[in-house]
């Protein structure tokens, strides 16, 4: 049994995802297993309250992309790094690792409002594949941590931050 992770990702930072413009998932934490890993892109359907809609850039997916990826896994990645990614009190403005926020495709107020004053953790996302026919959460077995090892699970609703689950071969 291999381990993997699924992520759950909104439909904005997939979108930059799949377009190879976001190459770093910022998260407050990491999965502790061993880099490499793969990850699964899991893409939220729904919008939070008040968050803005992304205007499509030009030669993006659109509307229509998320008609029929949302609610699903999208795609998968190789995390083979994760940063630290410190994002400073707005006094130590300038003491903020700008390269980190750039890929994450981040404004250093969206990253403070996320993070507040804790570090962050930035998963490089390498050897991208974004599916052609998305995947369902039945399609995975997820895993829980139990005193000895870890248990195969049903899947009945997406991770809140990411799962631990069974490579897919």
């Amino acid at each position: 049994m291999s381990r993997a992770v699924m992520l759950s990702i909104r439909p904005r930072w997939c979108e930059l995802i799949a377009s190879g413009r976001k190459t770093i998932e910022l998260r407050k934490d990491y999965p502790r297993i061993k880099l490499p890993f793969k990850c699964y892109i899991y893409c939220t359907r729904r919008k939070p309250r008040g968050e803005v809609p992304v205007i499509p850039a030009p030669g993006s997916f659109g509307e229509k992309f998320w008609t029929i990826m949302g609610e699903r896994v999208i795609g998968e990645f190789l995390c083979d790094a994760i940063k630290t990614v410190d994002v400073p009190f707005p006094a130590y403005y300038e003491q903020t690792d700008f390269d980190a926020l750039n890929a994450a495709c981040l404004s250093y107020m969206e990253a403070h409002a996320y993070l507040g004053h804790r570090n962050g953790y930035g998963w490089h996302i390498s050897n991208l594949k974004i599916y052609d026919r998305p995947k369902y959460l039945t399609e995975f077995v997820g895993l829980t941590k139990t005193r000895f090892g870890y248990a195969e699970r049903v899947l009945l609703h997406p991770p809140q931050s990411y799962y631990y689950v069974e490579e897919l071969l």
